[in-house]
């Protein structure tokens, strides 16, 4: 174990175990009610493909390819910081390898790979969702109701991490600081990028990002 894992462990001890122990709790007096939800949402979280469909999806529109340009760089920007970097780095062993191997059966025993800090999942969710927020706040300035069921969505993915015990509940708010990093980050570029859209409209390319529409193919086509 690193210096850095071995101070994560000791310092927040205590916050850990209490936070673990009320989700361990409330598996057990829920039976297996809420696992598949857990997993469900694990599974979703996966290379955080449920979002980056959305972003493919905003991304045919001439209104919202702008969100869906940030929310692809927040989520290649969370997971460089977090996969490549910060958890080889930290290289903390998750929680069912270190004494909550019991907790963790009760609550699915599901086996993630790689180490435990940051979070993955909630790096990526936080990205991604919050990428899309700044999006409908600042460039869109309409849809704000979206911005309720995406904070909802990506508060249930980062408990459920803790949930199945795959994360430490401070893995999972490294993952929400690290994501909200690589929102702020990923917002930047993609309006950086749009800036030099509008500055070189002659441009073919340029013209294609700003002026296409999905909705128009189908419109010649008819």
């Amino acid at each position: 174990m690193t210096p850095f894992a071995q101070w994560l462990n000791v310092t927040f001890g205590q916050f850990d175990y209490a936070i673990l122990k009320f989700f361990h709790q409330w598996a057990v007096a829920a039976g297996d009610f809420f696992t598949p939800v857990a997993e469900t949402l694990g599974f979703m979280g996966e290379l955080s493909w449920f979002t980056v469909v959305i972003a493919i999806i905003l991304l045919l529109f001439t209104k919202t390819r702008k969100g869906g340009v940030s929310m692809i760089f927040s989520v290649l920007v969370g997971m460089v910081f977090t996969n490549i970097c910060i958890k080889n780095f930290v290289a903390r062993p998750r929680p069912y390898v270190m004494g909550y191997e019991t907790w963790w059966q009760t609550a699915g025993a599901s086996t993630p790979s790689e180490f435990s800090f940051p979070s993955g999942h909630a790096t990526a969710v936080v990205a991604t969702t919050l990428a899309l927020c700044l999006f409908l706040c600042l460039d869109a300035k309409k849809h704000r109701w979206i911005i309720a069921p995406a904070a909802l969505y990506a508060i249930l993915m980062c408990a459920s991490r803790v949930y199945l015990i795959v994360h430490y509940p401070t893995d999972v708010l490294g993952g929400i600081i690290t994501g909200s990093a690589a929102a702020i980050i990923g917002h930047a570029l993609s309006s950086l990028l749009f800036k030099a859209f509008d500055n070189h409209v002659d441009n073919d390319v340029c013209a294609f990002m700003l002026d296409s529409d999905i909705r128009n193919v189908f419109k010649n086509e008819n």
